[in-house]
């Protein structure tokens, strides 16, 4: 019988105290494993830099919650910019593209993103991973069509109200008007695969929202030109409110105010509600090294928004938030690795009290004293080997489960499969570890004396 078949007996002989010292070793090993990889892998997520676009334009207010709302999806936004701030970044010459979004409703829990038709055509989520229609047609600028990204579940020609606020808000409500999906967007691997686009047109032609800036822009001013806004309104009114053939919007024939929009006998319409008063939630803004900083001086140093860099601002949220907390997790599954240690010492030296007859008959049938030295040593080392393995699986494995749920929050995932440097360094340290261990029961082992334990019994 060679020594790895001895050491496989003696662990059978001892199954449940050999299991439980494995699972000790396994579940510190996982939960290291799990966090080693939620580091690295979160520096990579948080610390993202290759973003499609340069700098996240939003109104006033906390950068880092600007980048959560647009880049990924997160939270609901509190205010919106003025359309004049879109406006200024595209006269200024320095951005090479401008691409602004509107939202506030929602479908099936989707939110809508109300974009113009080049959304389609230049804009990148991540780098090298350009929003296109894979399927389909795009919006028309004036007509009720949406583009639905490629992970939502609706076909083309499918039918659908946004619901004006969503969630949980009382005063939720579907709208009148009825979108039809004209195309499907390319997959991104981003939270924008999750969206529904319709066009800036139709998102103000909705009373609730057209007449909502409207008369916002009337009773505070809004810093826009309120004579004209006030002349676009009344023309609006006067105008077109003396059509037969629906100058109100479905559903609102009959009110006191003016539409919002004019439809048109070829299927689209004119939208009454004049640009002096748009808002947006944002802008994604692409340009140069020099000239994406000077918007972002120029911004933050208006009145109108602020200008937050995604990469920078992502970042700060790991190391300011995440990184601190993790390294505290790693140190708790070091501690619980060091207990697996000690738990091997334990059972094996306890092993080893037990049968200290065994051993001696061992030493009596020609078994040195380095054989028997050999034979606990390899026992820890196995223990420990094969705790580490189980651990490094089931750690990955909660990693890749883990995975399900930031990406369906961040619309990236993470890479839970990939063995790392850091990651074999702690598997060979735990299995070290577990030879160290045996090191105690093994010399008291290497002492027993052979005459005292035979005659004993």
């Amino acid at each position: 019988m060679n020594l790895l078949q001895l050491v496989l007996k003696q662990m059978r002989q001892r199954t449940l105290s050999t299991t439980l010292t494995i699972l000790s070793v396994v579940l510190g090993v996982a939960l290291a494993i799990g966090v080693l990889i939620l580091q690295r892998e979160g520096d990579k997520l948080f610390g993202q830099a290759d973003f499609g676009y340069t700098v996240v334009v939003g109104p006033k207010g906390d950068p880092l919650s600007i980048v959560l709302n647009n880049a990924f999806g997160l939270g609901n936004p509190t205010s919106t910019m003025r359309w004049e701030a879109v406006r200024r970044l595209r006269e200024d010459g320095l951005a090479q593209m401008v691409t602004p979004i509107a939202y506030g409703d929602t479908f099936q829990g989707r939110r809508v993103i109300a974009a113009e038709p080049d959304f389609f055509f230049g804009f990148e989520p991540v780098a090298g991973k350009p929003m296109f229609v894979a399927e389909g047609s795009s919006f028309h600028p004036e007509k009720f069509e949406a583009v639905i990204g490629s992970d939502v579940p609706m076909a083309i020609g499918d039918t659908f109200q946004p619901t004006h606020g969503g969630g949980e808000n009382p005063e939720a409500h579907a709208h009148d008007e009825t979108w039809t999906v004209v195309g499907i967007a390319s997959e991104t691997g981003t939270v924008f695969d999750r969206k529904i686009y319709i066009s800036l047109k139709s998102f103000f032609a909705v009373p609730d929202h057209g007449k909502a800036l409207a008369e916002q822009a009337r009773m505070i001013g809004d810093g826009s030109n309120d004579d004209q806004a006030d002349q676009d309104h009344d023309h609006a009114g006067h105008d077109h409110g003396t059509h037969d053939h629906g100058v109100h919007s479905a559903g609102h024939e009959g009110h006191d105010h003016p539409a919002t929009y004019h439809p048109r006998s070829d299927g689209t319409f004119e939208l009454l509600v004049p640009e002096s008063v748009w808002k947006v939630n944002a802008a994604f803004v692409s340009a140069s090294g020099t000239d994406a900083l000077r918007i972002a001086w120029r911004t933050n140093n208006g009145e109108l928004a602020t200008a937050a860099f995604p990469g920078v601002e992502m970042k700060r949220l790991f190391d300011e938030i995440l990184t601190a907390p993790g390294w505290v997790l790693f140190g708790v599954s070091v501690l619980v690795v060091l207990v697996a240690g000690i738990s091997i010492l334990v059972s094996i030296y306890n092993s080893v009290v037990a049968r200290r007859r065994e051993v001696a008959i061992l030493r009596a049938l020609g078994a040195t004293r380095g054989k028997v030295l050999a034979i606990l040593c390899v026992e820890a080392t196995l223990i420990g080997l094969i705790g580490a393995s189980i651990g490094l699986v089931l750690g990955k494995s909660l990693a890749a489960t883990a995975d399900v749920a930031i990406t369906s929050a961040f619309g990236r995932g993470i890479d839970a499969w990939t063995v790392s440097g850091g990651e074999i360094g702690f598997v060979l340290g735990v299995v070290a570890l577990a030879a160290i261990a045996g090191i105690v029961p093994a010399l008291a082992a290497y002492r027993t004396p052979v005459a005292d334990h035979l005659s004993s019994e």
